[in-house]
């Protein structure tokens, strides 16, 4: 809806992120993090000090999307023992993600782990299409041709009328799971 005559309308912040300034932008949050140190940016890349041994328990960095269909991508590099993972997230502990771990993808949903495949390389293109709450997940070794891991996860229960409490919504998420540090570059958001 247009703002009324002689309002300025406030322009919206791009959630795109190329990571180079020398602090997070205001998008960003996570999920009960007392210690935002653990999330450095500058020179085109956001390096996340890992935490816990699980995507629940590493505290995500998240974003929330402001549209209803809409796809975020990333390339992801790990360290030997790190794992990445991006993600949507009602909280940490109801959540859908691809992570990266050496030697391998795995997608998860709410409960369990649904697909695991072979991945040589320690960086990958990740990619999440939320379709009005059905979510695909996808992988990709360029950033151009993209494999589907996964094609049509219902995220909608996601919301504050789901069934998991609380008032939230769906937030996409970069997460650093294991020992040492996981990072990110080329973050993309694009509405649909």
């Amino acid at each position: 809806m247009p703002a009324p005559m002689g309002v300025a309308q406030r322009p919206m912040i791009e959630l795109s992120d190329d990571f180079k300034a020398p602090t997070l932008k205001a998008t960003w949050g996570a999920w009960k993090e007392r210690d935002m140190n653990r999330f450095k940016t500058g020179d085109g890349v956001l390096i996340i000090q890992a935490k816990g041994n699980s995507y629940a328990e590493s505290c995500p960095l998240t974003i929330m999307a402001r549209d209803t269909s809409y796809s975020v991508q990333v390339m992801a590099q790990i360290e030997d023992t790190s794992q990445a993972a991006l993600g949507l997230e009602y909280n940490p502990q109801v959540a859908v993600f691809v992570k990266l771990k050496r030697g391998q993808l795995n997608v998860f949903g709410p409960k369990e782990k649904l697909i695991t495949r072979e991945w040589i390389t320690e960086t990958a293109w990740l990619k999440l299409i939320n379709r009005e709450n059905r979510v695909e997940l996808l992988v990709s070794k360029d950033g151009q041709k993209w494999q589907s891991l996964i094609a049509d996860l219902d995220v909608s229960d996601f919301d504050h009328n789901g069934q998991h409490g609380g008032f939230q919504a769906a937030r996409p998420t970069l997460a650093a799971v294991g020992n040492g540090s996981a990072r990110f570059t080329n973050f993309c958001y694009s509405k649909f």
